[in-house]
């Protein structure tokens, strides 16, 4: 599925048909293959790691990508937390994720992309060009989220894709990757003579 209107920032690199906690919580509330006791334990455990990371159920994705790096910051003491009650609210989460298979695919498969980014990739991947693909893979995942075609790129996307690599803490340099970004855009600007990258 493809993404044809812009998302928040904070969940610009989460599949656009992720469910969320909310939606988990739900389907245990009739999952019957669980005994009583353990549907609880996991509906408790997803409402607080949701209650930790300061978000309704309905706005956490069921991601482990977007929700590791979250889940490592958090220090339970100074949330009044015994370190075994977190540990076990964030396994009986993941559990409860697991029960329905929600181990999520990556998020970088061309099926994922609108006509034009497909279009587009298929050049990029066709060029044999080494220097291409790895600066610009999570770049153009994350315009095709954000609803923008190749040929409106701009430099205020690169700025907001920067924004969104802190949010998600998905590179320990926001700097590098956002150069790496915009150089190879650059580069496939000049390089691919059938990409329609320009306005």
């Amino acid at each position: 599925m493809t993404s044809q209107s812009p998302v928040p920032l904070t969940l610009a690199f989460v599949k656009v048909d992720t469910p969320m906690f909310a939606e988990v919580i739900d389907q245990l509330r009739s999952e019957r293959s669980l005994s009583d006791g353990r549907r609880r334990d996991m509906i408790s455990g997803l409402r607080r790691v949701a209650k930790v990371l300061g978000l309704p159920p309905e706005d956490v994705p069921c991601d482990s990508r977007w929700l590791q790096p979250r889940l490592s910051k958090v220090t339970p003491a100074a949330l009044g937390l015994a370190p075994k009650s977190w540990q076990n609210a964030v396994s009986d989460a993941r559990a409860a994720l697991a029960q329905f298979g929600l181990v999520e695919r990556r998020f970088n498969r061309i099926d994922d992309l609108s006509a034009g980014w497909q279009a587009l990739w298929t050049d990029v991947l066709a060029s044999g060009d080494k220097t291409l693909q790895p600066a610009l893979c999570r770049f153009v995942h994350f315009l095709n989220r954000q609803g923008i075609e190749p040929s409106n790129v701009c430099s205020n996307h690169a700025t907001a894709y920067r924004e969104a690599l802190e949010h998600n803490e998905f590179s320990k340099s926001p700097d590098v990757a956002y150069r790496a970004a915009v150089n190879g855009w650059n580069l496939a600007v000049r390089r691919l003579s059938k990409a329609n990258l320009q306005n």
